[in-house]
């Protein structure tokens, strides 16, 4: 029995994948890649973007505490101080044998915040402000900083009630 020509070319053609076959199926999987990696690229942006506001809120909520401890400096108002402001310089009253007086340690207080703000975020400033016409005085703390990625400012604001006199 002799197979016909043309039965001979079917055989042939049905055992394998073509080329072609073989190039879309790379395509269709270079492009499911590409989407895997622009949602890790995504995921890194975001968890950034989250680490950013974690470390701004506590380092507000760190400086409120701060100054609800030297809450006769703050509720005196001078705790207030601009983003542009620059900070007083340290006066390195702390460590053995030293000690602070209120407005020694406000000063610490403040030049430690703004050394720990510019170096935990980009762009990192805080500005403080102590709000007297109410009873008790309410500080609110603003911290900002640059947001690489959508080329702006984010900024995450904080108030407490500073405690009562006495």
């Amino acid at each position: 029995m002799r197979h016909s020509p043309v039965s001979g070319w079917r055989a042939a053609s049905a055992g394998g994948f073509t080329l072609v076959e073989v190039l879309v199926t790379i395509a269709i999987f270079a492009i499911g890649l590409l989407g895997v990696a622009s949602l890790q690229v995504a995921s890194l942006r975001m968890n950034r973007a989250a680490l950013y506001d974690s470390q701004a809120t506590l380092l507000a909520q760190e400086m409120l505490e701060r100054m609800q401890i030297n809450w006769e400096e703050a509720r005196a108002g001078n705790y207030d101080i601009a983003y542009d402001e620059t900070a007083p310089a340290d006066p390195e009253c702390l460590g053995a044998g030293a000690s602070c007086d209120p407005a020694q340690m406000r000063r610490h207080d403040l030049a430690e915040w703004r050394d720990r703000l510019a170096s935990a975020m980009p762009g990192g400033q805080g500005e403080i402000a102590v709000d007297d016409t109410v009873d008790p005085p309410v500080a609110t703390v603003r911290v900002r900083w640059r947001d690489a990625d959508a080329d702006n400012a984010r900024d995450v604001e904080l108030a407490v009630r500073l405690p009562a006199d006495g």
